[in-house]
């Protein structure tokens, strides 16, 4: 399945404007983000609360916008068995590129384990990605199965090298 590449509002900015830290790390990014009129509309899917624990059991840094509890948890969609969101600032592909391929890694195994004998599940994910040179943002979107959540890592890193 390919990998849809869309514009998006840049995110240091919309974090200012909210008045949310700006994380340094890969990030949780709410799914309203774009929209929410405060910080405390923020809203996260319930995929979230299992991604930040297999991260952390792997000892990987996974960021939020905002204080644990400071959010709402929202619940799946209908159609879609798994989605989620994160962001990847470019100080992360400056730091440590390498932190990209295995948190895409990290998350392709474990959609591999879950989905493991079950025919036709729908995944979704998306990836904001701060460009290097003008703070820009592009969110590129994988949905399929979980055999192709791996190609996230490559265009990842070329959007953060833009």
């Amino acid at each position: 399945m390919p990998i849809v590449e869309s514009l998006y509002v840049p995110v240091l900015y919309r974090a200012t404007e909210l008045g949310c830290a700006m994380p340094e790390s890969i990030a949780i990014l709410p799914d309203n983000f774009c929209e929410a009129n405060s910080r405390l509309e923020l809203m996260v899917r319930a995929e979230s609360v299992t991604l930040r624990n297999l991260f952390e059991n792997a000892s990987a840094p996974l960021e939020n916008f905002f204080s644990l509890g400071e959010h709402i948890v929202t619940g799946h969609r209908d159609g879609l068995s798994w989605e989620a969101c994160l962001f990847v600032p470019t100080s992360v592909v400056r730091r440590d590129s390498g932190a990209i391929a295995n948190a895409i890694a990290l998350i392709s195994a474990y959609l591999m384990d879950l989905f493991k004998g079950r025919h036709d599940p729908q995944i979704k994910l998306s990836v904001v990605v701060e460009e290097k040179h003008q703070g820009d943002c592009r969110k590129l979107t994988y949905q399929g199965d979980a055999s192709g959540v791996s190609a996230m890592t490559a265009r990842i890193l070329e959007v953060a090298n833009r």
